[in-house]
């Protein structure tokens, strides 16, 4: 892929049948809160994508801020429990989801794999030391990608942008304070900053990329909490694999346990690496390749697309 134009991306259109699945959801929306670790990320480096993202809190406006202010956005701690959280949002102290969402019937398209989300892990590739080259040129076109893809994005009314639409002086200038490239920080910093970028292409989008590479990573640092969380085997992790349903172990035992001796998986239904459950050095030397693969000319979109999901 060499711009936007290539990213591969499932489009919803003006007809019944194959409509943006939260349009006309407005009754939807009014229950969705965008979380306080996406709102936070994005203020940290003053981008303009939290005003397509996200409306601003409601109690911030009547307290005197505008719409335009950063400070007006506030995100909900995922963490906290769900009755707290509905209490918090009918006060209007979170940030709904942008009514953008429910207004074109074709809406945002369903991005599957993207220019900038190659370039972040061709980065990414850089910094870990798998193929040379520069890792701030390919962090800040797969940003400037991003950005774009967002100014030119014909869902994205500006009527609803809160006078903070990206243009591309926004753009050509996004590059300052933290998120600058961090030449002189640590190799950690600088890998956090593409991981974030990556975690940011996911918002709204429902493919579950940005938890298969906090999994993959430890990062964005999401919040746990024992008393809140829903991993009825472990409330202390994350969930680290989908289990199989127990019914295939009563129903259909001969096969269960035939396939997940197949997928190099134990008996509890987890598919097991050698070194351990959802080891990182074999995420990241599948992750090599595949950069490898991309720079060479020699992998096939459906390859991308089949190697991307693993990440």
């Amino acid at each position: 892929m060499v711009d936007n134009t290539n990213n591969f991306q499932l489009g919803y259109i003006d007809n019944a049948n194959a409509s943006h699945p939260f349009y006309n959801g407005e009754n939807q929306r009014l229950t969705l809160a965008v979380s306080k670790l996406m709102v936070d990320a994005l203020k940290n480096v003053n981008d303009r994508r939290l005003f397509y993202f996200a409306e601003p809190a409601a109690y911030k406006i009547t307290g005197g801020l505008l719409e335009n202010d950063f400070a007006a956005y506030e995100g909900a701690p995922s963490e906290l429990p769900s009755n707290t959280l509905d209490l918090n949002r009918a006060a209007g102290k979170y940030s709904l989801v942008n009514k953008r969402y429910t207004i074109p019937r074709a809406g945002d398209p369903m991005l599957i794999l993207t220019y900038g989300e190659q370039c972040f892990i061709i980065a990414e590739a850089m910094e870990e030391g798998w193929v040379t080259g520069s890792a701030q040129t390919y962090y800040e076109s797969g940003v400037k990608a991003m950005l774009d893809y967002y100014r030119t994005l014909p869902s994205a009314i500006t009527a609803n942008l809160h006078g903070m639409a990206i243009d591309q002086a926004y753009i050509n200038n996004y590059f300052t304070g933290e998120a600058a490239y961090k030449i002189s920080g640590t190799k950690t910093e600088r890998l956090q900053q593409i991981w974030m970028q990556r975690y940011f292409i996911d918002f709204f989008q429902g493919n579950m990329s940005g938890y298969r590479n906090f999994l993959r990573t430890g990062y964005p640092n999401f919040t746990l909490d024992p008393a809140t969380s829903l991993n009825t085997d472990d409330p202390t992790v994350f969930p680290k694999r989908w289990k199989y349903p127990t019914d295939e172990l009563t129903k259909n035992p001969v096969n269960y346990k035939r396939q997940l001796t197949s997928n190099m998986a134990d008996l509890t239904g987890l598919i097991k690496f050698p070194g351990g459950y959802n080891n990182g050095y074999n995420h990241n030397f599948i992750l090599a390749i595949f950069v490898n693969e991309i720079l060479k000319n020699r992998i096939k979109m459906e390859e991308v697309l089949h190697s991307s999901s693993i990440f």
